[in-house]
This record gives structure tokens, C-alpha cells and sequence, in this order.
């Protein structure tokens, strides 16, 4: 049984870009570690009830301290 999910990450063009992963988190992160010139991107998701949401999400996203700030 595979729980992962797809979540689309709107880039600055227009385009999308899907990552599957187990959780948004872990979605956010790899997704930032390919698009480190990014402050903020758009993200769809379906959620537990089967509905899409659009969050807007700002990156780095994570601790603080180990990103430098």
C-alpha cells in the first residue's frame, strides 16, 4: 500500500513540477534543495479529504540556526 503523495510545485514560469513524496515537509526540502534561488512558490496538494489546497509556502524552509540565519 503506497501512502505517497504528489504535490505540485508552481515555479516562477508558469510551469509545475511534481514530487512524490510521504509528506509535505519532506516535499518542501527536496524541493528546495534543487530551486535554491526561490523565496517563495506556490504548492498544490490534495489533502485527507480528497480536496485540492494551495499553499504558499516560503523557503528555505527548516531550522533557522542550520540555514544560516
Amino acid at each position: 500500500m503506497n501512502k505517497k503523495r504528489i504535490y505540485k510545485f508552481k515555479l516562477e514560469d508558469g510551469n509545475f513540477e511534481e514530487i512524490e513524496s510521504l509528506g509535505y515537509k519532506k516535499a518542501v526540502k527536496k524541493f528546495q534543495a534543487n530551486h535554491t534561488d526561490l523565496k517563495v512558490v506556490l504548492v498544490h496538494h490534495l489533502n485527507k479529504k480528497g480536496e485540492w489546497l494551495i499553499t504558499k509556502q516560503d523557503l528555505p524552509m527548516g531550522r533557522k540556526k542550520k540555514l544560516g540565519g
